[in-house]
């Protein structure tokens, strides 16, 4: 019994902390996955309210050309982005690998962009 409730446990645990990838028709458009060299990579999730809220920055203040946005849907998007940030897979993240720059969290992500543009 104590085995089954551990196991319960510990599956309930992953299915809260994993992210759940949801379709926003809004984002979909904005998903690029080839690689262009210079520009600033934004890993996220669609659907992802953090995500969400730095992508609705960056289209308020018309820098969203200047962003490769990196869908984590895309298997090699989520290797690149286990690779830059040590496993972890959590989002969104940003990278801007010239300025040596890796970060999480929504609001430091905006704070970034709002001293860099």
């Amino acid at each position: 019994m104590q085995s089954k409730t551990l196991l319960f446990c510990i599956t309930s645990m992953m299915l809260l902390s994993t992210p759940h990838i949801i379709k926003s028709e809004n984002e979909t458009n904005t998903m690029i996955t080839k690689n262009e060299s210079g520009k600033i990579k934004l890993f996220v999730y669609k659907g992802c309210p953090w995500c969400k809220k730095v992508i609705e920055f960056l289209k308020q203040i018309g820098r969203l050309d200047k962003i490769m946005i990196m869908d984590l849907a895309v298997a090699t998007n989520m290797q690149e982005l286990a690779k830059l940030n040590n496993g972890n897979t959590q989002a969104p993240y940003l990278s801007d690998e010239p300025k040596g720059v890796g970060m999480l969290e929504s609001s430091d992500i905006i704070d970034y962009f709002k001293t860099r543009f």
